[in-house]
């Protein structure tokens, strides 16, 4: 799902450059790859990151020694309305509050966020 308004070959290569920040989706981890094509990406998350600033969702390791650091982190963003940030948070976090992990789920499903609706099918169907 391409959320209204955004071209679709932006966010396919804004997807591909945040699979090589975090290694993800079966792609190997290469953040200098992923600065590369950031550079050249006109999507707003990747002039970001390529910018003077980085923000701090990506340099904490979603897998990473700092769990109690990225979930505090995760539901500050998330309450801001970061559809990447809701997903991280339902999926890592929510568990043991199915209520919480829904509403999250949903709101970042709702804008369009891709790696939710894997994770959210999974939540309602058990």
């Amino acid at each position: 799902m391409i959320p209204k308004g955004q071209d679709r070959k932006i966010l396919l290569e804004w997807y591909r450059i945040r699979d090589l920040w975090f290694g993800l989706n079966y792609t190997r981890q290469d953040r200098f790859l992923a600065l590369e094509l950031a550079e050249k990406c006109k999507h707003p998350e990747a002039q970001f990151l390529c910018g003077n600033q980085s923000k701090t969702i990506y340099l904490l390791n979603i897998n990473g020694d700092q769990p109690l650091l990225l979930q505090k982190y995760l539901k500050k963003v998330a309450k801001n309305g970061d559809a990447f940030a809701q997903a991280v948070y339902a999926s890592k976090f929510l568990s043991e509050n199915r209520d919480k992990q829904l509403k999250y789920a949903k709101k970042s499903a709702v804008q369009g966020e891709r790696d939710i609706f894997i994770a959210l099918i999974l939540m309602m169907k058990y």
